[in-house]
């Protein structure tokens, strides 16, 4: 084994074996970030989802799959180009890898990562059809060496889970996330959210005003499952006190506080 590889699961050996799991996919990501950022990936793409949240803004929740998506879709460019970089990193650092193409989509590219040796896989999903009027920036990376990754900005990030909150089936995760972004403060890029709620189809564009929207997301607070939710996270969290006292009048206090950019 090399000793990159070696010097960075030898931080998980006195971690519980829940922790352990969770710290071996954070360095199978960190590692796979390197190998994509070495290879010019994210001049035509950038990180977002769950997994950006945590890697590069410091969400306590565990990693789930790796989530981004091209810049441009009148440029054409072919993600499966830059997954070989992917193994070249693994490699250099002393492990072998399987990728191997998953279900996807038209707009969808998927791909699953295993580490034989690990007994570890992981989900790569790549949108090759974004929505338009996103933003990003680039935060750093400190493992496996120090780097800027370029992803979603956090604004565009909150304006995701929020359009979840709204028109899907939000989970524990989805109002655990939505909670942290209001308590930091993080604007939620409104305009963004309509261009989602456009493409769904969910609401006529011209009805969906920041009035509707807090009244919308209001009604949907009032629907909560609250131990749904609670029993989503309550295996996650380190402290379920953080989420045992959850209830609708807490999200309606929370959703009072949200901060909107227009």
């Amino acid at each position: 084994m090399d000793a990159l590889f070696e010097h960075m699961i030898s931080r998980l050996e006195t971690l519980a074996e829940n922790d352990k799991i969770n710290g071996l996919r954070e360095i199978i990501q960190q590692i796979t970030l390197a190998g994509l950022n070495r290879d010019g990936f994210f001049d035509h793409a950038a990180f977002r989802g769950n997994s950006c949240l945590r890697m590069l803004h410091g969400i306590s929740l565990p990693l789930e799959e790796m989530e981004f998506s091209l810049l441009q879709t009148d440029k054409p460019v072919d993600p499966g180009n830059y997954i070989e970089a992917i193994t070249t990193e693994f490699r250099a650092a002393g492990q072998e890898v399987i990728i191997e193409k998953d279900a996807g989509s038209p707009t969808l590219k998927a791909y699953r990562l295993q580490l034989p040796e690990q007994q570890a896989d992981l989900a790569i999903k790549i949108n090759t059809r974004p929505l338009a009027g996103f933003t990003t920036e680039h935060n750093p990376l400190a493992a496996p060496f120090s780097l800027m990754i370029r992803c979603y900005a956090l604004t565009d990030l909150h304006a995701e889970k929020t359009r979840t909150l709204l028109f899907h089936n939000p989970g524990g995760r989805d109002w655990y996330d939505f909670e942290w972004c209001v308590r930091r403060d993080v604007p939620l890029h409104f305009a963004y959210l309509q261009q989602q709620v456009k493409h769904l189809n969910a609401i006529p564009e011209s009805n969906f005003s920041i009035d509707h929207f807090k009244e919308l997301l209001r009604e949907k607070i009032m629907e909560m499952n609250v131990d749904a939710a609670k029993n989503d996270l309550i295996h996650l969290v380190k402290d379920p006190a953080r989420v045992s006292s959850w209830n609708r009048n807490h999200f309606l206090r929370i959703a009072e506080k949200i901060r909107i950019d227009e």
